[in-house]
């Protein structure tokens, strides 16, 4: 469950936990859940414009964007969309939704979208980013105490 469902479901029961949210954090907040009002209103025309190529990246691991699959996009008349998640063929990526910024299959994933040539597909790396911070593995040190 991510921060917007949790929100949902306890405006649901009747606390208005939204409000809350739009008075602290502003109503930019509140506005990105799923049916809000604004969210609504965007997508009553569908979700792409004619003539444009899309290109939607998603982690299985957002715990902000939630369900996952919502970052996701359907094509309508002459738009083309490339629904891509992070590990999809990548399963050392553990990008969330604040590591998915820095990780290099992402950044891979936009270059290739915005220059296929000069970003090939088969260049799109694959690998490790942690969740967070993002960045490699943190090093295994010895002990000294350890045994051989």
């Amino acid at each position: 469950m991510g921060i917007g469902t949790l929100g949902r479901t306890i405006n649901n029961l009747g606390l208005n936990v939204l409000g809350l949210v739009s008075a602290i954090a502003g109503p930019a907040a509140s506005d990105q859940v799923i049916d809000s009002p604004l969210v609504k209103a965007l997508v009553a025309g569908g979700d792409t414009e004619r003539g444009v190529a899309y290109t939607a990246v998603a982690t299985r691991f957002d715990e902000v964007v939630t369900p996952f699959r919502t970052t996701f996009l359907e094509a309508g008349p002459d738009a083309t969309v490339n629904n891509i998640l992070l590990q999809d063929g990548c399963g050392v990526d553990f990008s969330d939704h604040l590591s998915m910024s820095v990780s290099p299959r992402t950044i891979g994933i936009i270059k290739n979208a915005l220059d296929p040539a000069g970003s090939p597909a088969n260049t799109i790396p694959c690998v490790w980013n942690a969740p967070v911070t993002g960045g490699k593995p943190p090093e295994r040190r010895e002990s000294p105490n350890s045994p051989p």
